[in-house]
């Protein structure tokens, strides 16, 4: 006996088949009517955070407010938040003088303080965006310094440094 079986048809039942024997698992008729799937979906956020905001060097030219401004990319499937701390313990939320490869042990009087939605004052960090769309979106970040006197002048080849770390978490 033979049967003929079209090609879209043929190729279907032979992927069926294919998968119940690698998985172990059988295959019902298609026409079995609507299946139900149930899953949690885990929540994440991932948060990129350019290079440029994530360290700052500055070369105040005198006293007073110097700010640096640049963007975070949250991506992120529930509610979430992003906090900023700092990214070592050398410098507890001031800048160091950095002379290239090296940190000397003068920092800047105030400590760095960083905005989104909220302000945040260094070493202590913590939230400054909150989202509550699931989706792409793009963070605006303010990163201010207060350079006062005493904190210049600096040598030559010598500048402020910072690293921040900036961390994205669902939120509850």
């Amino acid at each position: 006996m033979h049967i003929k079986i079209k090609g879209s048809l043929l190729c279907l039942m032979l992927l069926l088949s294919t998968i119940a024997i690698l998985s172990e698992t059988s295959c019902s008729s298609l026409s079995a009517g609507p299946i139900t799937i149930r899953a949690t979906v885990i929540p994440s956020v991932c948060v990129s955070t350019p290079a440029d905001i994530r360290i700052w060097e500055l070369k105040p030219s005198g006293p007073g407010v110097y700010t640096k401004k640049g963007v975070i990319r949250v991506s992120a499937n529930s509610r979430w938040k992003i906090s900023v701390k700092n990214a070592g313990d050398i410098n507890d939320g001031h800048m160091i003088e950095w002379a290239g490869t090296t940190f000397s042990s003068r920092k800047t009087q105030a400590t760095l303080r960083v905005s989104a939605d909220r302000e945040v004052a260094l070493p202590d960090g913590g939230p400054i965006q909150t989202g509550t769309i699931a989706d792409d979106q793009e963070v605006p970040v303010t990163l201010t310094q207060m350079v006062s006197q005493n904190d210049l002048p600096l040598e030559d080849g010598h500048v402020y440094r910072i690293a921040l770390s900036f961390e994205g978490s669902p939120m509850d």
